[in-house]
Parts: structure tokens; C-alpha cells; sequence
């Protein structure tokens, strides 16, 4: 029993050893950029003003209000909404073909559907729903790309107003 006791604290001053090592960053992970020391892509922004471009015609409204403007790794822009209890998540960054939502789930519908905008021109918007009900729409216009998902589908009625949307480069 003793020798038990002596095996058990030994392995318990291993374990605080070792989280001592990695706490102090002084362990070989701690330069390499794992998870414990990496920078937030996050950034807070008091509005949609972000360091290449800017956000206009944005919905700000009683039907939707923004909640939190925030800048993502530097390019994407992203402006958190809830309505109806329910969050949405809209992003905007420069138009490189690459996916900006940060959604990765499977949708069951896949389908393209066309808009005029109040200045008369057309743009055409990706619409992806899963049976579960969540929705991702995404769009480009004037050489930027949008995303806008709702966790329960919510989105598409809103639609129309955040198409207004436009980036304006500084």
C-alpha cells in the first residue's frame, strides 16, 4: 500500500510538472502556434468601418439591429444580428473566390435565385438550407462577396435589405 502511495504521488507531481511547463510557455510547443497561444482573428469594431473598406446600407432597424461589428484576420468583416430571439451572422470581404460564411455543415438545398436591387441591377444568390432548417445565403456585388446564415432559417425573409448592402473602399 505504501509503495502505491509513493507511485501515485510520484505520478501526480509528473502531471503538475508538466502543466507548470506548458502554463509557463517555456515548452517547445509554446513558439509553434498551438492553440493555447494563438491570437484571436477577432477583432471588436465600434461600427461596420473596417481598415480597406466600409459597410453602407447595412439593416439597422427594428427589424434588425446590429449587435457587434467585428473585423476577422484582418479582412473578412462580420456584423452579428439577432431577431426574433434568433442570431444571424452577416459577413462582407473582397470578392478572391474563397468561402467567407465560416459555415461548414451540410445543406440539403443547393439552388440559385436572382434579385433587382433598388438601383435596377441584378445579383444572384446562392440559397443553401438544411432540413434542420438553418440557411446560408451568399452573394457578390461590386467585386465583394457576402454571406448572411441563420442557425433556423430566419434570414431569407431579411433578404431584401441586406442585398443593399454596399463595400466602399477607403
Amino acid at each position: 500500500m505504501k509503495r502505491l502511495t509513493l507511485i501515485m504521488i510520484a505520478i501526480c507531481l509528473m502531471i503538475a510538472a508538466c502543466g507548470q511547463k506548458a502554463a509557463s510557455g517555456d515548452g517547445e510547443n509554446s513558439a509553434s502556434g498551438t492553440a493555447a497561444n494563438m491570437v484571436n482573428p477577432m477583432v471588436s469594431c465600434e461600427a461596420a468601418e473596417y481598415p480597406d473598406f466600409s459597410l453602407v446600407g447595412y439593416p439597422d432597424d427594428d427589424a434588425a439591429a446590429p449587435q457587434a461589428f467585428w473585423l476577422i484576420a484582418g479582412t473578412i468583416a462580420q456584423i452579428d444580428y439577432e431577431v426574433g430571439g434568433e442570431k444571424l451572422c452577416f459577413r462582407a470581404a473582397k470578392d478572391t473566390g474563397e468561402e467567407i460564411s465560416g459555415v461548414y455543415e451540410i445543406f440539403d438545398v443547393d439552388e440559385e435565385r436572382g434579385f433587382t436591387l433598388s438601383d435596377g441591377s441584378a445579383v444572384t444568390v446562392r440559397t443553401r438550407a438544411s432540413a434542420a432548417g438553418s440557411g446560408l445565403l451568399t452573394w457578390t456585388r461590386g467585386g465583394y462577396t457576402f454571406s448572411l446564415y441563420s442557425p433556423v432559417g430566419t434570414a431569407e425573409g431579411l433578404l431584401p435589405q441586406f442585398l443593399e448592402t454596399r463595400a466602399v473602399e477607403h
